[in-house]
């Protein structure tokens, strides 16, 4: 009978060791902030996340662009070249990391400023020309 009340008892002891570490243990758990718990994760997606809406968006302008330039009172080749220069800015789009596609977008940019100066100021190619700079320059 002895021998099974010293493994009781080591039992006891080993429950009060674990309720003891438990105790120190538990208050360190309830007080965690679980926003910083993601907060590393969150700030790179949220980059990921605004370069993806960046980038959307200058997608959508250049379709704008592109219909402006359509619609526009220009002649047939310079229409061309306005579209050659968005198609550019376009292809750049797929690799901004890449140094010569900063500057292929950036000298595209500029190519369409040309056409959009001999507008009025209230065209709609003028409106998305204006808008482009400040984009790319997010994006690139």
């Amino acid at each position: 009978m002895k021998h099974y009340f010293t493994k009781y008892d080591g039992i006891k002891d080993l429950q009060l060791q674990f309720k003891n570490q438990l105790e120190k243990v538990l208050p360190q758990l309830t007080n965690v902030d679980s926003n910083n718990i993601e907060q590393p994760n969150n700030n790179e997606n949220q980059v990921i996340t605004q370069d993806k809406l960046n980038r959307n968006e200058l997608k959508e302008l250049l379709n704008n662009l592109k219909n402006a330039v359509l619609e526009e009172d220009l002649d047939e080749e310079e229409k061309e070249d306005c579209l050659e220069q968005i198609q550019k800015i376009e292809k750049a789009l797929q690799n901004t990391q890449e140094a010569k596609n900063k500057k292929t977008a950036k000298k595209a940019m500029k190519m369409l400023r040309g056409p959009a100066a001999d507008l009025s100021s209230n065209a709609a190619m003028v409106t998305v020309c204006n808008q482009l700079p400040d984009l790319i320059a997010k994006i690139f």
